[in-house]
Parts: C-alpha cells; structure tokens; sequence
C-alpha cells in the first residue's frame, strides 16, 4: 500500500520525520485520524521508528502522532494492533534524557 509516497521516503530519516510531523498535525483531527489509519498511517509510522531506531526527533514527531490517532477508536485500535503504544513507551525511555525527543 503507498500512502502519499511517504514509504519511498521513510529511507531518508529528515524526510521521514517531516512525515511525522505532517500525520501529528494532521491526526489531531478525529475525522482524519480515522481516515489517516485507513490509509494504513500507523503502519507506517511504526515502521519509520523501527528504521530510525536511533533518531530521537523522528521518535518524537511519531509518538505525538500515534497519540493524536487515539482521538478516533478506530484509528486507536489500528495503532494498538502495530504495537504502536508500546513503541511509545520505548522511545519515551530510550530518548528520556534527549532534549530534541521532548521538543516537539
């Protein structure tokens, strides 16, 4: 599934964490977080963190993402099936004291 290009991308960590920040803003809507999961959004992102395991702003942007899909429990039961909140526990504890994690 291609989602606005952002997978031949999600390569090429600055991209992708414009990416990410692009589907955190855009997600804080519950009508598009809907619409952003059905279009296979948390996939994405999950899979941008596993790529980018070391990049702490790309970490950031994504787990603000992932918490404004759960603004829609469709979208949330979507981030719940990538394991996609436990990624956010992790990259809470991995990046705690990584002041670019926490500016977003």
């Amino acid at each position: 599934r291609r989602w606005l290009g952002l997978r031949s991308f999600q390569s090429v960590a600055i991209v992708a964490e414009a990416g990410m920040r692009a589907l955190a803003s855009l997600a804080q809507s519950p009508q598009m977080a809907r619409a952003l999961s059905e279009l296979g959004a948390a996939e994405i992102i999950v899979e941008c963190m596993n790529s980018h395991s070391d990049v702490a702003k790309l970490h950031g942007e994504a787990c603000r993402a992932l918490k404004n899909m759960a603004c829609d429990e469709v979208a949330k039961a979507k981030v719940v099936e990538r394991s996609g909140f436990q990624l956010v526990l992790q990259s809470q504890k991995k990046f705690e004291f990584d002041q670019s994690f926490w500016d977003v």
